[in-house]
């Protein structure tokens, strides 16, 4: 057994009782310690802080102190004979300070990288392993005072932390070579000889437990076992999927089949975490280079966006995938809802938090109508940002009940609410673009995005400066099983894991509808449900502990606590309203949409097949089906299903994970009647672009003749069905099988009710109708604002780039965002009058809701 350490008498602990460790070191005894724990602070603090204005870019204000912190430690120990000549012949005693000073050079080394790149940026899992390393470094003072199983975690800490010096190490063997050359240049390529020196320090200190400690040799094995163990399974795990994707990838060069090629491999691409991260590691140019030593997973600058060793080592050993940036990237967004991640930038947003979320609802049960005002605050982070630029972009994706639009949107600008103004979307677009691409002045501007979707960006958001800005969605209430679902406007952007959150929502409830309840009759937060409500009660029906009031006649819910992703509000649906609005000489009504039937019988009924669907169902169907004419899409045409063929169809398609079934190709759509249903997430049709698909299904004729059944829940309909019916290209219900089986059997089918005069709310069972008469009456603006949304949307059938003016005008009158049409706020009048943004003279308009 190695003798133990012999540390000064002043330096140990001459408190301990008779036969306890006597002589244990106790750092806060020795100076030299504690003035290198000091300096430890202040680098780490100074490194931490360093992203100011006045830091950054600034060789000697940001690196120079770290360095200078380094060797003003490195004289003290000299000073005090706690340093040897050489860096490997520190004593036992010696090692507590000898880490604190390569801690120090460790810092130095990342500050130094600040200013000359060597490696990139860390990812986040690595700047975490290398903080828990250094804080076991800094414990190791601490050892004599450890009970043996604390003891026993140290050693296992370490042992982990030797493997990733190690790679380090590794990673800088060519510097470190060359700075050998060099060394007289300030001792600057000290630096790179730091993790080779940490690495045999930590190996003497783990050879001594693994001697000395009853279990330390299973501890040293066990923290060196873990790291290589992940890193060989995330290895083999990483090659297997990116092996499968190089295969799936051979089927976007399918002949026969006109979907875009990345569409083709992400049908046959199982969704799981792994193929996620290797899918935004080329999305994101994050992928070695495989152009150095073994593949390039040694080389520091590997190519790159982030320092990633496990990805670099997967990455060494496994076929690079056949699939571009771009296409990883489309991917990505629609397998993993990852849209607003993926969308482009003028300026990053990676520091961007949101502190503050404030919602303010009004439901108005009589015309199954809400309407939502969100505030928001976003702030940057002052930690982990120093790399990159103080100045930042905020985007936001909000998700928008089916049906909805965006009809205000507001910026502070210098603490004044500036409301925005509608105009085309193609000069939103310039002015944004011109003002925050070479200007970087205030704007903040909302886009229309398919799949009920609307994409926010706000500019600049600075350290100094968080910006809050204010948008308003009106949107139907969800009519199910006689009540009325409000859910909340949730939204993708700058994380909200911190935000904190204050709602309030009221009801305006029609005079001819039942009152609501006193407050006692309100049931408690995660007390009673929809079945246990009285008729005419509103109530929340949620575990969300929303706080009744009841004032004034009016109820209203009010929450203040965290941030909350998804919650809902469910009142019961009372009679529809008999009020009106009339505006600009028509009169808008609503009115309860009953599902009501016509004679259907189709000729030809087709087949959406993919995974979603079990084999029960397609022989159910089948069967259902007998004397039609059955047909499932094939490659680039249709195919007959018959008795002999069914199954092996059927086996064919079910792999795939979703489909997208080309509507456009059907001959007499309105005689055919098509069957679907929704697998995993699909693509947008406005992604499908620049294919023959996609071109083919945008010039479809769009006058919803064409019937589908969806067979499932309104929620679970696919991304790209939806888009196709909020367009009108397709007149689609959602049902079980025993609603499909009374249409077929009854040669039925549910009724279209809209008309150029009449839109249609499936999910609210709504129908607005405009009049050619003026009435007076009480109902809210937003019936307009939505007839006029969704009659933009059918007049346009997806063919957005034309920018009708009659539509444009229709959304003017409406102040709603559609695809032709963007709400932008902008700093000065002056900035209007240069893009051409102004109201359309003579046009009455309603202006922000």
């Amino acid at each position: 057994m190695t003798n133990a350490p012999s540390f000064s008498p002043e330096l140990l602990d001459q408190s301990a009782q008779p036969g306890t460790h006597p002589e244990r070191y106790n750092p806060l005894k020795d100076n030299v310690y504690i003035i290198g724990l000091a300096l430890l602070a202040l680098s780490i603090g100074a490194f931490s802080l360093s992203s100011s204005d006045g830091f950054r870019g600034n060789f000697f204000g940001s690196f120079m102190l770290h360095f200078v912190l380094v060797w003003a430690y490195t004289i003290t120990l000299w000073f005090n004979q706690r340093l040897r000549w050489w860096a490997f012949g520190s004593q036992r005693e010696e090692y507590p300070t000898t880490l604190l000073l390569l801690m120090l050079w460790l810092i130095s080394c990342f500050a130094l990288n600040r200013e000359v790149e060597v490696f990139r940026p860390s990812a986040d899992w690595l700047s975490w392993y290398l903080g828990i390393s250094g804080a076991a470094c800094v414990a190791y003072a601490w050892k004599d005072w450890m009970s043996p199983a604390a003891r026993l975690v140290l050693w296992a800490v370490l042992s982990a932390s030797l493997v990733l010096f190690v790679y380090y190490a590794l990673a800088l063997a060519p510097i470190s070579l060359f700075g050998m050359i060099v060394v007289w240049f300030f001792g600057l390529p000290l630096h790179a000889w730091v993790p080779l020196v940490l690495c045999v320090y930590l190996f003497l200190i783990l050879r001594n437990a693994a001697l000395e400690e009853r279990w330390g040799r299973m501890a040293v094995f066990t923290g060196i076992a873990i790291p290589a163990t992940v890193v060989l399974v995330f290895s083999a795990a990483w090659y297997q999927v990116s092996n499968r994707m190089t295969i799936n990838a051979g089927y976007k060069h399918n002949e026969s089949t006109e979907l875009p090629g990345w569409v083709t491999v992400s049908q046959k691409l199982e969704k799981n975490w792994l193929n996620g991260y290797l899918l935004k590691a080329v999305a994101e140019g994050n992928m070695p280079t495989q152009s150095g030593p073994f593949g390039g997973f040694l080389s520091p600058a590997f190519g790159g966006k982030e320092n990633d060793p496990m990805m670099q080592i997967a990455a060494a050993v496994s076929p690079r995938p056949e699939l571009d940036e771009t296409e990883c990237r489309k991917i990505y967004a629609a397998q993993y809802n990852a849209r607003n991640v993926m969308e482009e930038r003028l300026w990053s947003g990676d520091d961007l938090l949101t502190t503050n979320v404030k919602s303010t609802v009004m439901l108005d049960p009589g015309h199954r109508l809400s309407y939502t005002e969100k505030v928001l605050t976003v702030a940057q982070s002052n930690i982990g940002n120093s790399g990159r630029t103080s100045t930042q972009e905020a985007l936001y994706t909000f998700f928008l009940p089916s049906g909805g639009a965006i009809t205000s949107l507001s910026l502070w600008i210098n603490g004044v609410e500036e409301p925005g103004i509608l105009t085309t979307k193609s000069k939103a677009k310039e002015a944004y673009t011109t003002i925050v691409g070479r200007e970087r002045r205030d704007p903040a501007v909302v886009f229309w995005q398919e799949g009920n979707q609307a994409r926010v960006r706000v500019f600049p958001v600075t350290r100094e400066m968080p910006r809050s800005f204010k948008i308003g969605v009106t949107a139907p209430l969800r009519l199910e099983n006689q009540t009325l679902v409000y859910e909340n406007v949730s939204f993708d952007g700058p994380s909200a894991l911190l935000a904190t959150e204050r709602d309030s929502v009221y009801f305006a409830l029609p005079a001819e509808a039942s009152p609501p309840a006193e407050p006692s009759r309100l049931p408690r937060p995660g007390g009673q449900g929809r079945a246990g409500a009285k008729e005419g009660v509103v109530f929340a029906d949620s575990p969300i502990f929303f706080k009744n009031k009841h004032e004034g006649g009016r109820t209203s819910l009010t929450f203040e606590g965290a941030y909350r992703h998804a919650w809902t509000v469910v009142c019961n649906a009372p009679p529809m309203a008999r009020s009106v609005f009339s505006f600009d000489g028509k009169t808008y009504v609503a009115q309860s949409w009953g599902l009501q039937t016509e004679s259907f019988n189709p000729s030809v009924i087709y087949l959406d097949l993919n995974g979603a669907w079990t084999e029960s169902e397609f022989e159910q169907i089948r069967a259902l089906a007998q004397g039609h004419l059955i047909k499932i899409p094939v490659n680039s045409g249709f195919q007959n299903v018959t008795a002999e063929n069914a199954t092996q169809l059927f086996r064919q398609v079910r792999d795939l994970r979703f489909t997208l079934f080309p509507y456009h190709k059907i001959a007499a759509p309105e005689t055919a009647l098509v069957i679907t249903k929704s697998a995993a997430p699909t693509p947008l049709p406005s992604e499908l672009a620049g294919s023959i698909f996609g071109d083919s299904l945008k010039e479809m004729n769009g006058t919803a003749s064409l019937r589908v059944f969806h067979l499932s829940t309104e929620k679970e309909m696919s991304a790209y069905l939806r888009a196709l019916r909020e367009r009108r290209d397709v007149f689609c219900i959602s049902g079980d099988l025993e609603t499909l089986k009374k249409y077929l059997q009854s040669n039925t089918y549910a009724k279209n009710p809209e008309g150029p005069n009449r839109v249609a709310l499936p999910e609210a069972g709504l129908l607005l109708t405009q009049k050619d008469t003026v009435l007076n009456g009480s109902a809210p603006d937003h019936l307009f604002r939505l007839f006029a949304y969704n009659t933009v949307l059918r007049e346009l059938r997806g063919r957005a780039s034309d920018e009708p003016g009659h539509l444009a005008r229709l959304a003017e009158q409406a102040n709603v965002v559609t695809p032709i049409t963007s709400l932008v706020t902008l700093e000065s009048k002056a900035d209007y009058e240069r893009f051409g943004i102004q109201k359309t003279e003579g046009l009455n308009t309603l202006g922000n809701a």
